[in-house]
Order: C-alpha cells, then sequence, then structure tokens
C-alpha cells in the first residue's frame, strides 16, 4: 500500500463502540468510561469476521484480548489518549500499553 496512492479503499465502519471503564490510581477518581478507537481492536475485529465469525463469537473474542490479556494483573497497562479538535475536552484510548 502506498500512502498517496490515488486508488482509494473504502473504510469499514465496526458496528460496536467499544469502551474502557476503569479507575484511575487519584483517591478521589469516581471513574471513568472512555471509547476505544485503537487499530489493533478495529484490525481483530475485522479479521474475526473475515475469518467467518459471527458478533456473537467475535465480542467475547475481544473482550479476551483487551480485558483478560492487556489488562491483566502482571500488566502495567497504560492508554495512550487523544482528543478531536471539535471536543477537545473529551479524550478517546488510541492505544493500549501493557508492559510486565
Amino acid at each position: 500500500m502506498i500512502l498517496f496512492d490515488p486508488v482509494k479503499t473504502k473504510l469499514e465502519k465496526i458496528p460496536f463502540v467499544f469502551k474502557y471503564r476503569y479507575r484511575c490510581e487519584e483517591k478521589s477518581c469516581r471513574g471513568h468510561e472512555q471509547s476505544v478507537i485503537d487499530w489493533e481492536l478495529m484490525e481483530l475485529y475485522r479479521r474475526l469476521k473475515n475469518q467467518g465469525m459471527t458478533s456473537e463469537e467475535i465480542l467475547p473474542e475481544i473482550n479476551k484480548k483487551f480485558i483478560g490479556e492487556l489488562c491483566r494483573s502482571d500488566k502495567d497497562t497504560h492508554f495512550f489518549v487523544g482528543n478531536h479538535s471539535l471536543y477537545p475536552s473529551t479524550f478517546m484510548i488510541i492505544g493500549v500499553f501493557w508492559p510486565p
């Protein structure tokens, strides 16, 4: 694929909104809920769909990866967040970093 290729590929909209709900380390934290637009999550969905899995089969696999694996107690999970110029005070998770 070439960055400035004149042939345009239509983007596929994923029919779900994925979110993390969590508490940060602040003592006064009442919790956070942020949408996830992580490329890896979307590609996992597309790959499983292209393998013939249904949404009912795909969603537990995504949960297994993005909660069960990335947020295990032996991981030091961090979220990369970003915002949109139209909503500068609303942040989305654009990536997940999960070192041991």
